[in-house]
């Protein structure tokens, strides 16, 4: 497929380095990136992919891992999954979820509320001796923990999740690639913002290996 905000990126980076394209390239078009006259074709998706990596980490330190506010800077980041189908209280982050990052809320097949506990309630939580975190078949959990996603108490399955997506590939887990599966997952509006922090990053390299 298109890769339509990917395309404008790159070619913002190119003349933004005051670099051109050896061939002409239509961001609009749909068309493969040819070399430009510095950077191999295959070395520029290097710096827009981290690009995508250092907006996102920036914005995540800035709002401290809260998902609530980090929801609010990138809405677009905000997607609902299908059910997922527990294990023994577990759900292993896989294909078509690998860029799952924060889980902002879930809900049961039915419809039903489920709690969200941060990571750091995971003990009280599996250890079952703080009231205030005991769930129940009837008023579920989850907690996102090191890809896993648990849910308490374990008998409960099929929960569906309203989650933060990172800037990677769902179904492989590697980079976002140009006419690949999916586009770059930030909205229009950040392709300026993505462009600059490519830059630096290229500038910052040269500087390196001066």
């Amino acid at each position: 497929m298109a890769t339509p905000k990917l395309d404008l990126v790159y070619d913002g980076f190119i003349r933004g380095i005051g670099d051109r394209w050896e061939t002409t390239f239509d961001p609009t078009a749909g068309a493969s990136i040819p070399n430009s006259e510095v950077i191999a074709k295959e070395i520029i998706p290097r710096y827009i992919n981290r690009a995508l990596w250092r907006l996102f980490d920036t914005i995540w330190t800035q709002v401290e891992g809260e998902a609530q506010k980090f929801s609010l800077v990138f809405p677009e980041l905000i997607k609902l999954s299908e059910t997922l189908n527990f294990s023994s209280g577990k759900y292993q982050k896989a294909d078509p979820y690998l860029n799952l990052h924060g889980i902002l809320g879930a809900i049961t097949q039915s419809g039903g509320y489920v709690k969200v506990w941060s990571i750091d309630k995971y003990t009280l939580a599996y250890s079952g001796e703080n009231r205030s975190y005991i769930a129940t078949t009837e008023k579920p959990a989850v907690i996102y923990k090191h890809d896993v996603i648990y849910c308490f108490p374990t008998s409960v399955n099929g929960i569906a999740v309203e989650y933060i997506v990172s800037p990677i590939n769902p179904n492989s887990g590697g980079p976002i690639v140009q006419n690949g599966d999916y586009d770059m997952p930030f909205d229009y509006h950040w392709v300026d913002k993505l462009c600059q922090i490519a830059i630096e990053l290229y500038n910052q390299a040269a500087q390196e290996t001066a």
